[in-house]
């Protein structure tokens, strides 16, 4: 979980500097908004879901690392959406972000 939340908050910081760089279109700096908002979104849950491993809530923690999976999602929709446009983050970030948060769900689901 921890590298989950590590790779987020980079990513996370990767897109708050690209939206506040004046030479980002206002379309692509809106795109990046909604990416941006979703990752805060995912550090919070991510967060979350480590206390609700030290509570021994099973529950928690997988609502939030549902939460987690359903935030790279919503980007990933906001980047479809937008013509033309090309996530400000490696590819292969992306892809592992998504394959850390389904994998910490897997665990989770092995958690009695």
């Amino acid at each position: 979980m921890k590298a989950c939340l590590d790779l987020t908050k980079g990513a996370l910081g990767q897109l708050k500097k690209t939206a506040s760089n004046p030479s980002t279109s206002p379309a692509d700096v809106s795109s990046i908004k909604v990416c941006q908002e979703v990752y805060e979104s995912a550090v919070d849950d991510i967060n979350g879901a480590s206390e609700a491993i030290a509570a021994r809530d099973v529950g928690t923690l997988q609502t939030r690392l549902s939460a987690v999976i359903t935030y790279f999602g919503t980007c990933d929709d906001a980047v479809a959406e937008s013509p033309g446009f090309k996530l400000p983050l490696k590819e292969d970030d992306v892809v592992t972000l998504n394959k850390l948060a389904s994998n910490c769900m897997a665990i989770s689901t092995l958690l009695k």
